[in-house]
């Protein structure tokens, strides 16, 4: 396959987060690592398998949905249809590039890849760090059932315009309940054009339409150029006619007053993604009354929004509700680089004295002792608790928690055989 001399190739050569790993840490067996570097096991597609050299996750298929103890890790609240992922990972590249194409070389079980992001670099890179400002949905799909040959998962990517945005960070999300096995990877690599201090898409992109063509075309007419579908528009005028005409014979009557309050709290319950009710709310003011009404919220989940959660909207939905929530997750909030710290998720668990379960998974970058202790002093009815992979905390704090029923602290590799001893004796 001959390759563009203009685009950049590389594999990944940072993994800066990761949800799961079957490995151990300060093992290469099954570690997270392994998926940096370049395709260790290809050999011309003929090494599908099961290798130890690969990132593996920690859990696949039916097989672990099965287990007892799996209810603890059903989705709390609302879990919308677009987001499946149940893994990611978190990788570096040295030279920032605009993206055209990610190819994930899958050992093992392939098929799981649902969601790839990137991460906005802006104008500049910050010093000694690839620091990002967003994450932005590059490409999405479904889960599917892969066939036993080693695979090369490329995507089909958007094509270079003037709104791309150039990234040396990929995050890359995984579902695989379809699995047979464990879903292994073995490189991701990662291939755009060079990304030029300074140089916005739009002039990257004009550089690159000048030099294609034979004849010279002027910047501005190059950024007039506008392509205009008159039968579309047409189209659209006579929706919005029709439209307009349909809304002005229906009768005016607000059939919400015929109903009783409590057929009105069932309705409202099964908007459970609070982004879904922002948008009811703005309808009209009784639609607005019903979704804040402050016992209207029993349960979040901003796992699916963990891009998009900052410490503000966390603070002031908690607050609103908080004599309400009885279930909280924050799974995926913590990231690296989140905008979630440990001071604003202190301050969130302050205000919700009746909670009894809350999630914390992968949140070691505001899981720390002060936390353990807002959560002890001001939660006492909790009886799950799941703090995977958080490695921030090595005191006994949990013992006033006198309800804990469940407590999850797999992977938490500096708690201590001390602090559990403590907790159990609590």
């Amino acid at each position: 396959m001959s390759e563009d001399v203009t685009l950049k190739y590389q594999y990944a050569s940072r993994l800066t987060d990761y949800s799961s790993e079957y490995g151990t840490e300060g093992s290469s067996t099954y570690d997270a690592s392994n998926v940096t570097g370049t395709p260790g096991s290809y050999i011309n597609g003929s090494t599908y398998g099961d290798h130890v050299s690969s990132l593996v996750f920690r859990t696949y298929g039916k097989y672990w949905n099965a287990l007892p103890f799996h209810k603890h890790y059903r989705p709390i609240g609302h879990q919308p249809s677009w987001f499946q992922a149940s893994d990611f990972i978190e990788l570096e590249f040295d030279i920032p590039v605009y993206p055209t194409d990610v190819r994930v070389y899958e050992t093992f079980c392939p098929g799981g890849l649902v969601r790839i992001l990137i991460s906005d670099l802006g104008t500049e890179i910050p010093e000694g760090t690839s620091h990002l400002s967003s994450w932005k949905v590059l490409w999405s799909g479904a889960s599917f059932k892969g066939e036993h040959l080693y695979t090369i998962a490329t995507p089909k990517l958007p094509k270079l315009d003037k709104n791309s945005i150039a990234t040396c960070r990929l995050r890359l999300e995984f579902d695989d309940k379809l699995a047979e096995y464990y879903h292994e990877l073995d490189a991701v690599e990662l291939v755009g054009h060079p990304w030029t201090k300074g140089i916005t898409a739009s002039e990257y992109l004009m550089k690159r339409i000048k030099k294609a063509v034979s004849v010279s075309i002027p910047t501005k007419m190059l950024k007039s150029l506008k392509i205009v579908d008159k039968e579309a528009a047409k189209q659209d005028e006579k929706l919005a006619e029709a439209a307009t005409q349909f809304c002005e014979s229906e009768p005016k009557v607000n059939y919400f007053d015929i109903l009783p309050p409590e057929v009105i709290e069932i309705i409202i319950s099964y908007i459970g993604d609070f982004r879904h009710r922002a948008e009811v709310a703005k309808v009209c003011q009784l639609f607005q009354k019903m979704v804040t009404d402050r016992t209207a919220v029993k349960e979040l989940n901003f796992k699916p929004y963990y891009t998009k959660i900052n410490g503000e909207t966390l603070v002031n939905l908690t607050s609103n509700y908080s004599h309400a929530i009885t279930k909280l997750d924050l799974s995926w909030t913590g990231f690296n680089h989140g905008s979630i710290d440990s001071k604003v998720a202190v301050e969130s668990l302050k205000s919700l004295p009746n909670l009894l379960e809350l999630k914390c998974r992968n949140c070691q970058y505001f899981v720390h002792d002060e936390f353990l202790m807002c959560l002890a002093t001001h939660c006492k009815k909790l009886k799950l608790l799941d703090l995977f992979r958080c490695k921030g905390f090595t005191l006994p704090l949990l013992k006033p928690l006198k309800h804990l029923e469940y407590l999850d602290i797999s992977q938490c590799f500096k708690t201590v055989d001390y602090t559990i001893s403590k907790i159990v004796e609590g």
